[in-house]
């Protein structure tokens, strides 16, 4: 707020100025026109204005040159410290001790407070030391104004304990930034980094960097330029100058084969190695074997018998374990492979496997082979030895394991062994009667005659094979047989080989995977732990496995998904691209046949009989038709199969198993023919049968009769017809006809038009008079001869 005092007139503008200057809270106020006068000024005081009093006086002190409280403090320290001897006062480093550093000064603990730093520097390194240094302190033109707080320490410092001597960096601030300097934390002793130092330090840093550290570098197949550089921590420049040493043309993106990626990389210091391919990738996640501590234990024999069919082989398992599979077989023929374990009367164990001997079972036989220890050759006495005998043969020699001939059916009337052991030395199995080395024992499976004998037998040769197996590692084995269950899904006949399968453990088959639900025996009793070369049944697969496709245990899902993609990737590269029919020269000559195709969807209730059928269709050869199989899978016949049919084309056919009558309904309104069947034998039949209906009919030209022309008429709009005496046979309207004059042919065509008396007739017989007209042709001549004849079908087979 400002009032207005009256001015006096008296007095120039320089008395009112000064005498406003004298007065205080009065200015002088001038104005434009010259004039001026004398203003009071009141200040009123707001909130906080007491708070801020002190502070103000000090400024104007200050500003009248006068020396505020604190720094009057800090002036006497300065003081007191000025009037100590020199030799305690810290010495200012001059030019010389800048340019040649002192040495570090011996550790010694200090009592003192550390003095102040030469102005114009600022710690900006931690201590060398372990611990944490205290900031530094700064010189007295950088140094705050000390509190009070600040003044009541000062009157402890000499009390402070000793610290260690602790190095710290400060930076100059200099044109020149390689002049570093390095402080103790008592500022007594300094060091300097000189541009030569510097210079120095950079050398060997990038001597270290230039040594060369040879790499392993893993090479594929394939590898580009870019790549190979990385790899090998090289510059791409130099990589291809080295390129061009050895007579390598190309450029960064350029692609080097194995062989000249690994010259080029040995050429340059470093280390190749081929990288892993998915085949020995998959040899490496498979091969498990047993650990060196691992216990080998004598596992009980697997014994495969084998022989042609009807000879006694599963009716003889029924005799060893007293039980009657061969009643729940279809025509009492055996068409799944089995596996049993019996337990003998002295407490031992062997496992038998029976495979089927129809011929279309030969893979069951080989797969049985191949994971035997003993072979037992049935061979009935009646009956000698027969083409699947023989087959057998060979594949237990194939196999390498020792055969053992039984001679089953010893009770019945025309039994013969000496002509079966006869019969064998042509295909060179001689047996020890005979003076040679195979075991034989007559036997019989419907009296239970010369049994134990047989027992003896196969455990005298599985002691001497001293068969070992371990318990103490991952389970591994084969599938023998696999089906697929309407309620409990995917289920597997496997026989382990080494190791002890439980619940829950992750198994690998094949292209499947799975995880252990249930194990049941030969029985059908639940396990919990199955051991080596004992036969269970599983639950738990993905999908239906393979039959013959080994069996694994492994850690985790992960690695069962890894061995499965490495195993579906080398099922699609072996896989063959599929051929040409025919060559372009031959479809332009016309040379090429059409086949008639046979389009079937089959279904069987296990994994070896669905195997057994599609490899005797496919068997089935012919050059004008062939079996195309469209889908094969084990399992019921359901919906999605009839509608697969129906699109298809194809004709459905079940084998073991068996169509709901609500299925059959919906095949028939969608026009599907379903047939199934029990046995392979009727099978085969009706699909040879159908295949026979798909060939061409073969035509046969049939003779009619004969006919000479004895007179010709001429009618208008008709043509020549000619008056004909049938000599023999008889002559057909719409017949085919020949006109010979002589021995030459001079017309081949149809009887279009016969007549007899006028009249129209569809035949005349031998020693008749008739009027033929053939279709264009009027060069008729008495005493020319025509031919009646017709073309037959005749029905082909595939056995033709």
């Amino acid at each position: 707020m400002t009032k207005k005092t009256p001015h006096s007139q008296e007095g120039t503008a320089q008395e009112k100025s000064q005498a406003a200057a004298d007065k205080p809270g009065q200015v002088v106020q001038s104005f434009s026109h010259g004039r001026s006068k004398v203003v009071t000024i009141e200040i009123k005081r707001k909130r906080g204005q007491g708070r801020l009093a002190g502070k103000k006086e000090q400024d104007k002190n200050a500003r009248d040159g006068k020396l505020t409280t604190d720094e009057q403090s800090a002036r006497h320290k300065a003081l007191e410290s000025a009037r100590k001897a020199p030799a305690e006062r810290p010495q200012q480093p001059n030019l010389k001790d800048i340019l040649t550093p002192p040495p570090l000064p011996p550790e010694e603990p200090k009592t003192e407070a550390a003095p102040h730093k030469p102005a114009g520097t600022a710690a900006i390194v931690p201590a060398l030391t372990t611990k944490k240094a205290p900031a530094p302190a700064r010189g007295p033109a950088f140094q705050k104004a000390p509190s009070k707080s600040s003044n009541a320490d000062a009157d402890t410092e000499d009390e402070a304990p000793a610290k260690k001597t602790t190095f710290k960096r400060t930076e100059e601030k200099r044109s020149n930034k390689n002049f570093k300097r390095f402080y103790t934390e008592d500022d007594t002793d300094l060091q300097i980094k000189t541009p030569d130092t510097l210079l120095k330090r950079q050398k060997k840093r990038a001597a270290l960097k230039t040594e060369k550290v040879a790499q392993t570098v893993i090479i594929g197949e394939s590898i580009s330029v870019r790549d190979l550089a990385m790899r090998m921590s090289e510059k791409l420049p130099v990589v291809l100058k080295t390129m061009l040493k050895l007579g390598i043309e190309g450029n960064i993106n350029h692609t080097l084969d194995a062989s000249t990626a690994e010259l080029l990389v040995l050429e340059m210091g470093h280390t190749p190695q081929q990288a892993l391919t998915d085949t020995k990738r998959l040899e490496q996640l498979t091969d498990i074997a047993p650990s060196e501590q691992a216990e080998f234990k004598t596992k009980p024999p697997v014994v495969t018998i084998m022989g042609h069919v009807d000879h006694g082989k599963t009716s003889l398992l029924d005799a060893l374990r007293k039980t009657n599979v061969t009643a729940k077989e279809a025509g009492g023929i055996t068409q799944h492979i089995g596996a049993y374990q019996i337990t003998t009367k002295a407490g031992q164990k062997i496992t038998f496997i029976d495979t089927p001997g129809h011929a279309a079972f030969t893979e069951m036989r080989s797969r049985g082979a191949c994971i035997t220890d003993v072979v037992i050759l049935l061979v009935a006495a009646d009956d000698g030895v027969k083409e699947q005998t023989i087959e057998a043969i060979s594949h237990a020699k194939a196999s390498k394991a020792p055969i053992i001939v039984a001679i089953n059916k010893i009770d019945k009337p025309g039994a013969n062994p000496d002509r079966v052991r006869q019969e064998l030395l042509s295909h060179d199995i001689v047996v020890e009667s005979l003076g040679g080395d195979v075991l034989d024992v007559a036997v019989s499976a419907m009296t239970g005659e010369n049994l134990d004998k047989l027992q003896e037998a196969i455990l005298l040769q599985a002691e001497l094979l001293e068969l070992k197996a371990t318990d103490d590692m991952p389970a591994k084995g084969f599938i023998l047989e696999a089906r697929l269950d309407k309620k409990r899904g995917s289920m597997g006949t496997v026989l382990l080989q080494n190791g002890t399968l439980r619940k829950g453990d992750i198994f690998v088959s094949g292209i499947t995977s799975g995880r252990v639900r249930l194990m049941l025996d030969d029985h059908g009793k639940s396990k919990d732990t199955a051991f080596p070369a004992e036969p269970i049944e599983l639950l738990g697969f993905n999908a239906p496995p393979m039959a013959g496709d080994s069996f694994l245990v492994v850690e985790s899902e992960q690695k069962a998904q890894e061995i499965l993609e490495l195993r579906k990737n080398a099922a699609q590269q072996q896989k063959p691209l599929q051929q040409p029919t025919s060559s372009l020269e031959e479809l332009l000559k016309g040379n090429v046949q059409k086949v008639s195709e046979l389009p079937l969807i089959i279904k069987a209730d296990t994994q070896g009989s669905l195997e057994a059928v599609c490899a005797s269709l496919e068997g089935i050869k012919h050059p004008e038709v062939a079996v195309k199989i469209i889908y094969r899978n084990v399992g019921a016949l359901n919906e999605s199969d009839v509608n697969l049919a129906q699109v298809s084309g194809a004709l459905l056919v079940g084998f073991g198993v068996n169509a709901s009558p609500l299925l059959c309904e919906h095949a028939k309104k969608e026009g599907v023919e379903i047939k199934t069947y029990d046995i392979i034998y009727n099978l085969i039949t009706f699909v040879k049968d159908l295949l026979s209906g798909l060939l061409t009919p073969e035509k046969k030209e049939v003779i009619l009769g004969h006919a000479d022309i004895r007179q010709i008429f001429v009618i208008k709009k008709i043509g020549h017809i000619a008056g004909c005496y049938v000599t023999d046979g008889i002559i057909k309207r719409s017949a085919l006809a020949r006109v010979k004059r002589g021995n030459t042919l001079l017309f081949e065509g149809v009887i279009s038009t016969l007549k007899r008396q006028q009249n129209d007739v569809k035949e005349v017989k031998e020693s008749y008079e008739c009027g033929i007209l053939l279709n264009n042709f009027n060069d008729f001549k008495e005493g020319d001869t025509i031919e009646a004849y017709e073309l037959q079908n005749i029905k082909r087979s595939l056995d033709d």
